[in-house]
């Protein structure tokens, strides 16, 4: 999430704390955050599968 996304989710936070809406946004932050984190570990996973592979046919 952005900066001044934040910024504008915790002033009406402060107006009003039950507002359904930031809610909602902040459970899509949560979500997007945890794709980006797995993406992350499977870029990660196949670039050591791929080492293992190149290593593979070397041998």
């Amino acid at each position: 999430m952005t900066d001044h996304l934040k910024e504008i989710i915790a002033e009406i936070k402060e107006e009003k704390p039950d507002n359904l809406f930031i809610k909602f946004l902040e459970s899509i932050s949560d979500i997007n955050y945890g794709i980006k984190e797995k993406q992350d570990y499977l870029k990660d996973r196949y670039i050591e599968i791929s080492n293992l592979y190149q290593l593979q046919e070397k041998i």
